[in-house]
Protein backbone atom coordinates (compact mmCIF):
# COMPACT_ATOMS: atom_id res chain seq x y z
CA UNK A 1 0.00 0.00 0.00
CA UNK A 2 2.77 2.38 -0.90
CA UNK A 3 3.38 4.50 -3.93
CA UNK A 4 6.91 4.40 -5.26
CA UNK A 5 7.87 6.90 -7.96
CA UNK A 6 10.40 5.38 -10.37
CA UNK A 7 10.82 8.24 -12.81
CA UNK A 8 9.13 10.67 -15.12
CA UNK A 9 6.81 9.73 -17.96
CA UNK A 10 7.77 12.47 -20.38
CA UNK A 11 10.36 13.05 -23.05
CA UNK A 12 11.65 16.38 -21.77
CA UNK A 13 15.38 16.90 -22.21
CA UNK A 14 17.79 19.68 -21.35
CA UNK A 15 19.60 20.96 -24.42
CA UNK A 16 21.83 24.01 -24.02
CA UNK A 17 19.96 24.91 -20.83
CA UNK A 18 16.52 24.75 -22.47
CA UNK A 19 13.84 22.16 -21.73
CA UNK A 20 12.89 20.41 -24.99
CA UNK A 21 9.90 18.10 -25.57
CA UNK A 22 11.42 15.36 -27.72
CA UNK A 23 8.09 13.70 -28.53
CA UNK A 24 6.55 16.97 -29.75
CA UNK A 25 9.53 17.71 -31.99
CA UNK A 26 9.42 14.19 -33.41
CA UNK A 27 5.67 14.47 -34.14
CA UNK A 28 6.25 17.77 -35.94
CA UNK A 29 9.07 16.24 -37.99
CA UNK A 30 6.97 13.22 -38.92
CA UNK A 31 3.99 15.40 -39.84
CA UNK A 32 6.21 17.20 -42.35
CA UNK A 33 7.98 14.24 -43.95
CA UNK A 34 5.69 11.29 -43.23
CA UNK A 35 5.06 9.03 -40.29
CA UNK A 36 7.68 6.32 -39.65
CA UNK A 37 10.17 7.80 -42.15
CA UNK A 38 12.39 9.40 -39.51
CA UNK A 39 12.86 9.62 -35.74
CA UNK A 40 14.82 11.83 -33.37
CA UNK A 41 17.54 10.42 -31.16
CA UNK A 42 19.04 12.21 -28.18
CA UNK A 43 22.64 11.46 -27.28
CA UNK A 44 24.53 12.64 -24.19
CA UNK A 45 26.78 15.64 -24.71
CA UNK A 46 29.17 16.88 -22.03
CA UNK A 47 28.82 20.52 -22.96
CA UNK A 48 25.20 20.86 -24.11
CA UNK A 49 23.53 18.19 -21.95
CA UNK A 50 22.12 16.37 -24.96
CA UNK A 51 22.31 16.68 -28.73
CA UNK A 52 19.75 15.55 -31.25
CA UNK A 53 20.21 13.61 -34.45
CA UNK A 54 17.70 12.46 -37.02
CA UNK A 55 17.65 8.82 -38.09
CA UNK A 56 15.98 8.55 -41.51
CA UNK A 57 14.67 5.41 -43.16
CA UNK A 58 16.25 6.11 -46.56
CA UNK A 59 17.93 8.80 -48.65
CA UNK A 60 14.62 10.39 -49.67
CA UNK A 61 13.55 10.70 -46.02
CA UNK A 62 16.96 12.17 -45.12
CA UNK A 63 16.64 14.80 -47.85
CA UNK A 64 13.09 15.61 -46.73
CA UNK A 65 14.29 15.97 -43.13
CA UNK A 66 17.15 18.23 -44.24
CA UNK A 67 14.62 20.46 -46.02
CA UNK A 68 12.55 21.03 -42.86
CA UNK A 69 15.30 21.69 -40.29
CA UNK A 70 13.81 25.16 -39.81
CA UNK A 71 11.01 23.64 -37.69
CA UNK A 72 13.49 23.15 -34.84
CA UNK A 73 14.37 25.96 -32.45
CA UNK A 74 18.03 26.97 -32.84
CA UNK A 75 19.09 25.38 -29.53
CA UNK A 76 17.46 22.04 -30.47
CA UNK A 77 18.48 21.79 -34.12
CA UNK A 78 19.72 18.24 -34.87
CA UNK A 79 23.47 18.01 -35.36
CA UNK A 80 23.31 15.23 -37.95
CA UNK A 81 21.04 13.16 -40.15
CA UNK A 82 21.81 9.47 -40.49
CA UNK A 83 20.25 6.76 -42.63
CA UNK A 84 19.45 3.56 -40.81
CA UNK A 85 16.74 1.25 -39.52
CA UNK A 86 14.00 2.79 -37.44
CA UNK A 87 13.03 0.71 -34.40
CA UNK A 88 9.36 -0.13 -34.18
Amino acid sequence: RRLRVLGRMDDLLKIRGELVDLAALERTLQARIGHDRAILRATPDGRNGRTLKIVALDTAAAEAARAVLDIFPPYARPESIEIGPIPK
